[in-house]
């Protein structure tokens, strides 16, 4: 297939999360605005992956992945939101960066149901954003930018299942997504920001159909 100039966003969602599912694509349309906001008018799609019979979220997320057809894939789960910077930030450090890069994320804050908040290192430690360690799964998450290219020779979201035991761990779907694409040949690049919220519900749902 041939990818044209674009991102598209991908969001797995089921039925019964349609206000969250609401909350994210308005965030998405926000990060649009900013986008063009900041002289950078790349057209921003949105695909909305239903898991109708409950396979769970990576599997859902990999037939969403599979039906881009723009050059970059933003994911995004259906309960976080993009803030307004979000896409600026990511494409912009993309287009800017001589070594021409495949794959960014960025840092986050954490929502709770209560309210309250608490900024990523604080939850994942300052490593987990600047550097980069195989060996450690709390490098990064689900909310990325990749170039669409690098995602499907990765294979996607259907070589893992969420929970496998790898080397002893429990690793998530979206560790063992990124080392691949970095086994894949990725360029990677982290961008020192904040853009965008996890909403932290007290476990993970990635992947069990069950969570959901």
């Amino acid at each position: 297939m041939s990818l044209r100039s674009g991102i598209t966003v991908v969001i797995p969602t089921i039925p019964p999360r349609t206000a969250l599912l609401n909350r994210a694509a308005e965030s998405v349309a926000e990060a649009s605005s900013y986008l063009v906001d900041s002289k950078l008018s790349v057209p921003v799609e949105i695909i909305t992956s239903t898991d109708a019979n409950r396979e769970g979220a990576a599997r859902t997320r990999h037939r969403g992945l599979m039906a881009v057809e723009t050059e970059w894939v933003a994911f995004l789960d259906d309960d976080d939101r993009m803030l307004p910077n979000h896409l600026a930030k990511l494409y912009g450090a993309a287009l800017t960066n001589p070594r021409g890069i495949d794959y960014l994320w960025s840092r986050f804050v954490i929502k709770y149901p209560d309210g309250s908040s608490l900024d990523g290192p604080a939850f994942l430690g300052d490593k987990a954003f600047n550097q980069w360690d195989d060996n450690d799964p709390c490098q990064t998450t689900i909310t990325t930018l990749v170039r669409t290219e690098l995602a499907r020779d990765a294979g996607g979201f259907l070589q893992f299942e969420e929970g496998e035991l790898i080397d002893g761990q429990r690793r998530g779907e979206d560790f063992e997504f990124t080392s691949r694409c970095r086994w894949a040949g990725g360029e990677f690049l982290h961008v020192p920001h904040v853009t965008w919220e996890w909403w932290h519900h007290g476990k993970n749902t990635s992947g069990l159909p069950d969570r959901w």
